[in-house]
């Protein structure tokens, strides 16, 4: 019988899980803000559970609290690749502007790690036992009704890439991403991910919640960082 183990992190205001199977290892999210020094010390446990950097760590959105830790765990343990969601070139600068310099942060961390940039379509990775389903919630849509919202307020979006510009802004930009995402901004639909056994396959799972290790013979776990899932707008999309 094989064996999967799943670590979810009490990290307070943020986020951070681990997972394993066989050898193959997957991060979700790596960030708090009440908690930053509780994850140093998980990154840790971490490198030294481990031998090889982590086969890929998936990004729900930029928001410093799911995040912040990031660049850690790429110096202590490494990541061989980071699945993230799409954003268009066009709005780099804005999204930094909104996420506080976060988004140009993590990039920069990213930046001797493979990237997959996901838009609209599921990535799947699987072997015969187990499968990780990735879903970006941001669509092509999304982006141009935030386009409708700066041209409405008189932003000139020939210039959403010049940093001094969108900065003196920021305050309007940020308005407008709450009118077209609502209050919690582009977060309510970043990128969820499913992680699942596949069906027939005898697996026992491991999980380890607040420093409890429990042994269950299947179970699925879907992360959606500060996903909105009770919107039916969203899950529509998924």
């Amino acid at each position: 019988m094989y064996t999967f183990y799943r670590e979810i992190y009490p990290v307070g205001q943020g986020g951070f899980a681990f997972e394993c199977f066989e050898d193959y290892t997957v991060v979700f999210d790596c960030g708090s803000i009440t908690s930053p020094t509780r994850v140093s010390l998980y990154i840790d446990g971490l490198k030294a559970k481990i031998k090889n950097p982590i086969d890929r760590l998936y990004i729900s959105h930029f928001d410093k609290d799911h995040v912040n830790s990031i660049k850690e765990l790429i110096q202590k343990v490494g990541v061989k690749e980071a699945v993230i969601p799409y954003v268009p070139k066009l709005y780099h600068v804005v999204y930094d502007v909104y996420t506080r310099g976060a988004y140009s942060a993590i990039r920069a961390a990213l930046d001797i790690v493979t990237i997959i940039e996901l838009q609209q379509d599921d990535i799947i990775y699987k072997n015969s036992v187990w499968e990780w389903i990735a879903k970006p919630m941001l669509s092509v849509a999304d982006w141009n009704n935030l386009n409708k919202h700066f041209y409405n307020n008189s932003i000139d979006l020939s210039r959403l890439t010049d940093p001094v510009y969108v900065e003196s802004l920021k305050v309007i930009i940020n308005k407008c991403f709450k009118k077209a995402f609502t209050n919690s901004g582009p977060n309510s639909k970043g990128l969820i991910m499913l992680s699942q056994t596949i069906n027939g396959q005898e697996i026992l799972n491991q999980i380890t919640i607040n420093g409890v290790i429990k042994s269950v013979k299947s179970t699925a776990t879907l992360y959606t960082g500060d996903a909105n899932l009770l919107n039916k707008q969203n899950v529509s999309e998924v």
